[in-house]
């Protein structure tokens, strides 16, 4: 009886991680309440036996990527310092990737969620705004106040809002998994869509991008994404060709913009060539930094090194002078000893290859190329992890629950005919893949 209420429970309980998600309820350190019903997740799937999925595509190349990292974890235990807290956070997400995408939400369940959660967003927003420009109150609880920032040339990111994640960039790479349930949700109810719907969607999506864009975090980039692929995929506007190479440009853009903050000071512009304060970025800090780490001796480049031995490198191969140099035109030279010690790279390749080392960086990418390869005619998700590429190039972003759910939302199979998910004989969810891009253009019938 227990096992039957685990198996069936499974939607239940998904629905009600993603609402403790939203709230991003702190408990201890790193673990959060939502994290509290990881342990019944697990026993779900177990009672399902979905464990039987796990030798398909794209679930292997996962769990050979996880028993790599797990080699190379154990061979740096002679080393002191390695707790394999690292490779137990990934394993958790690679478990919550699983769940996610063996038992997808109804449509009607993804729309519902999707939308609370980015109302809940927006109002907070609204709350934010109007507390701290018409009453004065500046510290809202729902913004991230940065007073290093007041006379620095990035003196317009003093404050931006982060709702209830406290940082700003954190609640950037959050909104994807929000937008992607209720875009997802709302699929099936465009087909007969009238110009007037149209409009009030496209207005109600201008309008939950509004706390994003108060966010000033290049990780908008991964909503951009599926925004794009939303509207590219059913915009009633022009020929789908055009619509892509629109959307490719402003994709395009948006990462050279983002990327170029990243390498360079960029501010204050100028009204000469090259129009950009070039001095080296402050992310390029730290990021020179873990670039050299796998190179140091054969055995870093093939194994990484553990958490403690990169704490101990890191101030050896940091050139303090250049550093000086860098916060310099921020302004923020008293932070000097906190970069020249140590920092966290914020960028995944580098992150990976200086923990587990080139090889396993490769088959950490491979990993997703396989998954971007399987999914390579679904729109949403190929265009959500090209934006994940992009943005791991300025943080560790598959340490993030939210990044592993979206991808399996993105990835999973959905019935876009009938709300509810078909049951098949052995009581799994079975239903129709997400359409392709020309399923939905009317120009390509019968070329397939």
């Amino acid at each position: 009886m227990v096992t039957s209420f685990l198996a069936k429970s499974c939607p239940l309980l998904l629905v009600a991680y993603l609402g403790l998600l939203s709230c991003h309820l702190p408990i201890l350190g790193p673990l959060l309440a939502a994290d509290l019903l990881a342990p019944l997740i697990a026993l779900s799937l177990l009672a399902n036996r979905d464990y039987r999925s796990l030798v398909r595509i794209p679930y292997s190349p996962f769990l050979a990527m996880l028993c790599c990292l797990g080699l190379v974890t154990i061979s740096h235990l002679p080393q002191g310092g390695e707790s394999g807290y690292n490779l137990a956070v990934l394993a958790y997400l690679f478990v919550l990737f699983v769940a996610f995408r063996e038992h997808p939400l109804s449509r009607k369940t993804m729309l519902i969620s999707g939308v609370a959660i980015l109302s809940a967003i927006l109002l907070g927003w609204c709350y934010d705004a109007f507390a701290s420009q018409c009453l004065g109150i500046n510290d809202t609880g729902f913004a991230f106040i940065s007073p290093d920032q007041v006379n620095s040339n990035l003196s317009f990111l003093e404050r931006r809002y982060a709702f209830l994640f406290k940082n700003p960039n954190t609640l950037g790479s959050f909104y994807p998994l929000p937008m992607a349930l209720a875009l997802l949700g709302l699929q099936p109810k465009l087909k007969h869509a009238s110009k007037s719907q149209w409009i009030a969607i496209l207005v109600a999506i201008a309008a939950t991008l509004v706390p994003l864009a108060a966010t000033l975090s290049k990780h908008a980039i991964l909503t951009q994404a599926i925004v794009l692929a939303f509207l590219v995929h059913n915009l009633p506007v022009c020929s789908k060709k055009v619509r892509r190479f629109v959307a490719i440009a402003i994709f395009l853009c948006s990462a050279i913009v983002c990327e170029t903050t990243v390498l360079f000071v960029t501010f204050p512009l100028k009204s000469t060539p090259p129009f950009i304060n070039s001095t080296p970025g402050m992310y390029a800090i730290h990021q020179v930094v873990y670039a050299k780490m796998p190179f140091i001796n054969a055995r870093t480049c093939l194994l990484g090194q553990s958490p403690e031995g990169i704490k101990k490198t890191y101030p050896k191969l940091a050139d303090v002078n250049s550093i000086r140099k860098t916060l310099e035109q921020y302004g923020t030279t008293k932070n000097l000893e906190m970069y020249a010690t140590f920092i966290d790279p914020h960028n995944e390749y580098l992150n990976l290859a200086a923990f587990y080392g080139i090889p396993a960086t490769l088959l950490v990418i491979a990993a997703f190329i396989a998954l971007a390869w399987n999914q390579r005619k679904a729109i949403y998700a190929g265009a959500f992890i090209a934006a994940l590429a992009v943005a791991c190039l300025w943080d560790d972003l598959l340490s993030k629950r939210w990044i592993w759910i979206t991808l399996a939302i993105l990835t999973q199979r959905q019935d876009d005919t009938d709300d509810q998910a078909v049951k098949t004989n052995a009581g799994q969810l079975d239903a129709i893949p997400q359409p392709t891009e020309q399923e939905c253009d009317p120009n390509s019938r019968g070329r397939h």
